[in-house]
């Protein structure tokens, strides 16, 4: 969950979540919900980046990654991702997010 909220820290810094603030306004509702759930999607994203960035620091004990997956999946925002069906899940992000670099994820 701390990953997650890392993600969300790098949006800030990035200006990501800045500029989907200012198309909310623009934009239906129903597009805005699916810029939320991308938002949400991308955070899970940076949060897999971010561990793995901790577990090749050695921070991380054996286990602290499948923990956090099975964390997510039973807290995530699940809620939000269910409003738009044909966007991978949170997991699938993160685990994107763990097996690619932090330049891919910044392009996304």
């Amino acid at each position: 969950m701390i990953a997650h909220e890392v993600g969300h820290h790098v949006q800030h810094l990035l200006g990501i979540s800045d500029r989907v603030d200012s198309m909310r306004g623009r934009i239906s509702e129903r597009e805005a919900n699916q810029l939320s759930v991308r938002l949400e999607l991308q955070a899970d994203f940076f949060a897999g980046v971010f561990a793995r960035y901790v577990r090749d620091q050695g921070v991380l004990e054996p286990g602290d990654i499948e923990e956090a997956l099975t964390a997510a999946s039973a807290i995530g925002d699940d809620k939000i991702q269910r409003q738009t069906t044909e966007m991978a899940t949170g997991i699938v992000s993160i685990c994107f997010g763990i097996l690619l670099t932090y330049q891919l994820a910044v392009s996304w």
